[in-house]
């Protein structure tokens, strides 16, 4: 394993230092964004990629919040779901999602899917009232409260991919990349 070409970068970056991205980049989830929040690696003890993260938000209204997670991609997620600009607010919501215990691939997907149906239409003005489906940090917050204390359309989502699909109404099975009911690819070109 130590021989392994890429052994050290991993070690420091896990999956991203096999992502091919620019380690200067300046975008708040690029590799420059992850070192600065990230204070820790952690492993499994068999397992050298040292795949759990722990991140520390150091300065501005977050300042002094710790969140571990098992990757920066669900820090990542959060940013480019809800078009944030700044670190802090990904880490705090994939925070929020694993204290919470949901699903952050599931969430994720089911947000993208009623964003997808709000462009096309498909949503009903009453949902739209309820519903904050705004991409920004706060509405990204606004929709974890929703589903983890199952307010409002926030219960029907807290059932998953096929409880939304009945609600909102069969032409939004088209629309809806799920397999079995369990959400699958992001529909916003992202993998």
């Amino acid at each position: 394993v130590k021989r392994y070409p890429l052994h050290q970068a991993t070690v420091e970056l896990g999956l991203l230092a096999h992502s091919g991205e620019d380690p200067e980049d300046p975008s708040p989830f690029g590799i420059k964004a992850y070192r600065k929040i990230k204070r820790e690696r952690l492993a499994c003890p068999s397992c050298f990629i040292c795949d759990k993260d722990c991140f520390h938000i150091e300065e501005g209204p977050f300042a002094g919040t710790v969140v571990y997670s098992h990757a920066f991609s669900p820090v990542r997620r959060m940013g480019k779901t809800f078009c944030l600009d700044d670190t802090a607010h990904g880490v705090v919501l994939a925070g929020m999602l694993n204290r919470y215990g949901l699903g952050n691939h599931e969430f994720v997907r089911l947000v993208e899917f009623l964003f997808d149906l709000k462009e096309r239409g498909l949503l009903a003005k009453e949902l739209l009232k309820e519903l904050p489906l705004k991409q920004d940090f706060e509405s990204g917050r606004a929709l974890i409260e929703l589903v983890t204390h199952r307010e409002g359309f926030g219960d029907v989502m807290a059932e998953g991919m096929l409880a939304v699909i009945r609600e909102v109404g069969e032409e939004a099975r088209r629309y809806a990349h799920q397999v079995k009911g369990m959400a699958t690819m992001m529909i916003r070109g992202w993998i």
